[in-house]
């Protein structure tokens, strides 16, 4: 893959190596109709699992929720750890906003006002600690910089039917300005709204990563679903149709990822003397590999897709 100023191996959102630290929060809307089952979260609290959402630090072995998920699928490439504010930001359903981008700013309102009166994360952090990075346009290198902007935030949210009045999903957002005193907005914003809160993280984290919903794939969703299979599979993009839930070598390969012991990003063993050798991706404009003009023990694996086509950006993806 060249090695262009764009490439997706430099990540749509996200930078798929190094370090980034989220910030969590968690939030409920009084008053609200939605009738859904909510799970292990009893209402004026923070919920039970608030501690297996996510490690704190980084380490060989990460322990929970997503950091342990995308340690193991990059292979140690990327570390994901954050930490969550002990106080339940509160709403009433009366005088809150249909409107996401609004929603937002309300939450990054109170958000402010906690670490303005000098409140830190339930681990001792400040918004500070959340700003490591800037976020140049989609698939462009990312920088190790801070700009004053939270560049990750998720909402875990209890009920919120002005959303989305069933439980079922969530949704990655692009930056937004807050204007609050101790920072200047979000970069990325991801709405959980589930109670599977543990796989909706690492599905929209994913976004960030690959693209938008046209890159659901392997158990495909919304979008267009041009890659690989729209029924059964896995991904870590994977959606309603998935068998499973997981990191494949398509995944892999479009992130610049491979076994440290491996030679190859796509790599298979010789039937003579089982070393490694080197395999391909066939396909063509039609999508239907011409298999004469490919030698058997190169024809690993066919994507099903036009060449050329990619994701446009987007402001959202769920």
């Amino acid at each position: 893959m060249s090695q262009s100023a764009t490439n997706a191996r430099k990540g749509y959102y996200f930078c798929p190596n190094g370090t980034i630290r989220m910030l969590i929060v968690f939030a409920d809307v009084e008053n609200d109709p939605c009738t859904d089952s909510i799970l292990r979260w009893s209402p004026l609290q923070l919920p039970s699992y608030k501690d297996s959402l996510i490690d704190i630090a980084t380490c060989s072995n990460m322990q929970y929720g997503i950091s342990r998920f995308y340690q193991q699928a990059s292979f140690g490439s990327l570390n994901i750890i954050g930490d969550y504010c002990d106080q339940l930001l509160s709403f009433n359903y009366s005088s809150f906003s249909n409107n996401n981008e609004t929603q937002r700013l309300l939450v990054a309102q109170k958000i402010d006002s906690l670490f303005t009166n000098n409140a830190t994360t339930m681990h001792g952090f400040n918004v500070s600690d959340f700003d490591n990075w800037s976020f140049p346009s989609t698939y462009f290198p990312k920088k190790h910089l801070s700009d004053n902007n939270i560049d990750l935030l998720v909402i875990v949210w209890r009920r919120n039917y002005l959303y989305r009045q069933v439980r079922d999903g969530g949704e990655l957002f692009y930056g937004i300005g807050t204007n609050t005193k101790t920072f200047d907005g979000l970069s990325h914003c991801i709405y959980t709204y589930s109670n599977d809160v543990v796989g909706c993280m690492r599905h929209e984290f994913a976004h960030g990563l690959l693209g938008n919903n046209s890159y659901h794939t392997g158990g495909a969703g919304a979008g267009k679903r041009n890659f690989l299979s729209n029924i059964g599979g896995y991904s870590i993009l994977s959606s309603f149709n998935r068998n499973l839930y997981s990191c494949n070598g398509w995944d892999r390969w479009r992130l610049g990822r491979k076994n440290p012991d491996n030679q190859f990003y796509i790599s298979a063993r010789s039937a003579t003397d089982r070393s490694e050798v080197e395999t391909d991706l066939i396909y063509n404009i039609w999508g239907i590999p011409d298999r004469k003009q490919v030698h058997p023990s190169r024809l690993s694996k066919i994507r099903r897709c036009h060449p050329h086509q990619t994701a446009l950006p987007a402001n959202s993806t769920s």
